[in-house]
């Protein structure tokens, strides 16, 4: 995020914090399932110490994924192309530092590939460190983040069957949504050897953040794969919409928010301080709030920032009741009775520090969302309303991005940094009750509803 008279850019670069992973993406082999395929390699020395005797091991489950997305094509690309799948002529391909990769068009150096995955079209081959890469994503991220990056790669191969060309940004794009479309076969419980966990879609969220583009990077760069935000948006397109929309995006390619970038190139890392950027986003709302709601919006009446720690005469209160410091802990949060919105301070500027500064402007414009819904007459508090105050946040996101604020424009990782607001924070807190037990996953899917079609889209999400 920058000020309109700036010349430097004011953003941090893309970090993901320690908390995206207090909890990981997870498949689980089910019951019923059929056992773990015959592949003819070793991986004795790569499965996990600290599962137990029950459990399936890494390698087992990495079986059952890739079986899963091989089923999943055979059923889906004859319908989506017309015309039979033809299973990988060179097969799956796991090798390490004692293990030569394939070779692809020339030999390849261990060295060359350590810690990827890869799809060669020369040898019509998958393959990945199994060394290093597989350890390292379950480590980070949880044994579906390993069946993610399969998923993405077997796109790279569906592209070679129906001879896709484009750019390579698109490309990626497209492995991304047909990753999307294969999780969704699982979270509708529609594999027969495997489910889907429960905080596995918000995780891979935060999957898609580590491995996008540095911010910065043109989307015409050969090598491009996208902005953290673009490749979640090309994985909700084809979770939502499936590989018949997939199939369309070198033709009818995504909105890709790394182009709207291409003339910023390089930009030097840095961050608006806090102290100067509360009060520039608080105008810009109620600016932004006044122009799309008329007369109709009653700008916010005060903004009040407190110390949790703090006397308890001194903790905001919605309403006659005395506040609860527990509810108010981490809490940002809108008052339609004082017409407030109040935040735990030292959280805020945690959140600042760590994620950026259009992080902890996220978590404020969601709740300027809930003062808009007050003036349409929406309780911010009922069952739904939360979705469609993400909605209204995507708004004001796209109100920035076309350059319709006289105060502030983005720069190419704040999207980021939104994603990570999202994942790291619970924003559903209002009147002084935690309602917000949506996934990330959804509510990303409802903001990025609001930035691409705009706040008349929103209507869809009224509770």
């Amino acid at each position: 995020m920058r000020l309109r008279s700036a010349t430097v850019a004011l953003t941090v670069s893309l970090a993901l914090l320690s908390a995206a992973c207090g909890s990981q993406a997870t498949i689980d082999g089910r019951a019923d399932g059929a056992g773990p395929a015959d592949r003819s390699d070793d991986r004795s020395d790569d499965r996990s110490d600290d599962r137990s005797d029950d459990a399936p091991s890494r390698n087992e489950l990495l079986d059952l994924a890739l079986d899963d997305i091989e089923a999943f094509w055979t059923d889906e690309y004859p319908r989506v192309y017309g015309d039979d799948y033809e299973p990988l002529s060179g097969g799956l391909v796991p090798y390490s530092s004692r293990r030569d990769p394939p070779d692809c068009g020339e030999p390849l150096d261990y060295e060359d590939v350590m810690g990827n995955a890869f799809y060669c079209p020369l040898t019509d081959v998958i393959a990945w460190d199994e060394q290093r890469l597989l350890p390292a994503l379950e480590a980070e991220y949880g044994n579906f983040a390993i069946a993610l990056v399969m998923a993405h790669e077997w796109g790279h191969a569906i592209q070679a069957r129906a001879g896709v060309r484009g750019a390579t940004i698109l490309l990626e794009q497209q492995a991304d949504c047909f990753a999307g479309a294969w999780t969704a076969r699982l979270a509708a419980g529609e594999s027969d050897s495997l489910e889907l966990g429960d905080d596995s879609l918000d995780v891979a969220l935060a999957g898609m953040l580590e491995f996008s583009d540095q911010p910065g990077t043109p989307a015409s760069d050969p090598s491009a794969h996208g902005l953290g935000f673009d490749r979640a948006s090309a994985f909700q397109d084809g979770f939502e919409r499936g590989a018949d929309r997939c199939s369309t995006f070198v033709d009818d390619p995504p909105l890709l928010l790394s182009a709207l970038f291409e003339e910023q190139g390089s930009f030097v890392p840095n961050n608006l301080p806090y102290n100067e950027a509360i009060p520039l986003l608080v105008t810009d709302l109620d600016e932004y709030w006044s122009l799309v709601l008329d007369r109709a919006y009653v700008p916010v009446e005060a903004i009040v920032p407190y110390d949790v720690d703090g006397p308890a005469r001194d903790l905001p209160r919605c309403g006659p009741s005395v506040s609860d410091p527990e509810l108010l802990d981490g809490a940002v949060l809108y008052c339609p009775a004082t017409n407030t919105v109040a935040w735990d301070d030292d959280f805020l500027r945690a959140v600042h520090r760590r994620i950026g500064d259009f992080g902890s402007a996220t978590l404020l414009a969601n709740q300027w969302a809930r003062a808009a819904q007050g003036a349409m007459e929406i309780d911010s508090s009922a069952p739904g309303a939360e979705l469609h105050g993400d909605c209204l946040t995507g708004s004001w996101i796209a109100y920035l991005l076309l350059g319709g604020s006289r105060n502030i424009s983005l720069t190419p990782d704040d999207l980021d940094e939104v994603i990570q607001a999202f994942l790291q924070v619970n924003l559903g807190v209002s009147d002084n009750e935690v309602t917000g037990a949506r996934l990330a996953f959804d509510r990303l899917a409802a903001l990025r509803s609001g930035m691409v079609d705009g706040v008349e889209v929103c209507r869809d999400y009224e509770p």
